[in-house]
């Protein structure tokens, strides 16, 4: 049951930078309810590029109003369940698996064996649904046979850049656009393109908070001194730190170390 949020602003950071796209995001919590603590997460369920909806579905002859099964035992047309329920980017082993014996590709009934695990996490790294599907324009599926051989689509979190205290009825979030190129091809990440380019302000985000549990500023001394280093977690989290602790007038020195692609 998450909220069905809606984007209020978003502004590109970055701007001239030719290698990193990273975003300022703000989401509407108006009239929701919903709270969180500075260190929390927004869990948020994505949709698929349609572009690469489409071409998977052009490519294995389907029209796309063909019904299928969904994770949570529903009924949707396949451009629907592809587009919102489940992952057309990383194969599983079962369409792996699905394609070999229909194409007797020995290579890959080899790398499926159980010890082969680090040599097909290898063959797979940036290959994606689409690539297999037309490396193998033989193999063939039901639509909803199709859709069993797909893993279902999860909610990515992203830290929470802002402070309720600060900035109440809103949630930030600092979004950075994963992009790569492999095997001729661009990519992009699921979520962080879809924040970032497929939205708009009538959009709806479903969303909810993951708790942090220990990612939390010191409760018992607004005096306390701390030092905040994010070399994985980026800047969002303690963004929303110092908010907290500028909202509660908190005295206490600050340190941030975190790391960055330019000085």
């Amino acid at each position: 049951n998450p909220l069905l949020a809606r984007r209020k602003t978003s502004l590109l950071l970055t701007e001239g930078c030719n290698n990193k796209d990273t975003w300022h995001i703000e989401i509407s919590l108006q009239g929701s309810g919903l709270e969180f603590s500075p260190g929390d997460s927004l869990a948020v369920l994505p949709q698929n590029n349609p572009q690469q909806v489409d071409e998977i579905i052009a490519t294995l002859g389907f029209t796309g109003e063909e019904t299928v099964p969904t994770p949570a035992k529903e009924e949707a047309t396949l451009r629907k369940a592809l587009t919102e329920n489940y992952v057309i980017t990383t194969p599983d082993k079962k369409l792996l698996k699905a394609i070999a014996e229909q194409c007797e590709n020995t290579e890959w009934q080899h790398l499926l064996e159980a010890e082969k695990k680090a040599e097909l996490n290898d063959y797979l790294w940036g290959r994606e649904i689409i690539d297999l599907l037309l490396a193998h324009p033989t193999a063939s599926f039901q639509p909803a046979e199709f859709v069993t051989l797909l893993k279902k689509l999860n909610v990515r979190l992203y830290s929470v850049a802002s402070s309720l205290a600060h900035q109440p009825d809103e949630v930030h979030l600092t979004l950075a656009v994963v992009e790569y190129e492999s095997f001729g091809r661009q990519r992009q990440g699921v979520c962080s393109s879809w924040l970032a380019e497929r939205i708009d302000d009538d959009t709806q985000i479903p969303c909810f908070i993951t708790p942090g549990k220990g990612f939390r500023l010191p409760e018992a001394d607004n005096n306390t001194p701390i030092i905040m280093c994010g070399p994985g977690t980026g800047i969002a989290p303690f963004r929303a730190f110092m908010q907290e602790r500028k909202a509660t007038s908190a005295n206490g020195d600050a340190w941030l170390f975190f790391g960055e692609i330019h000085e």
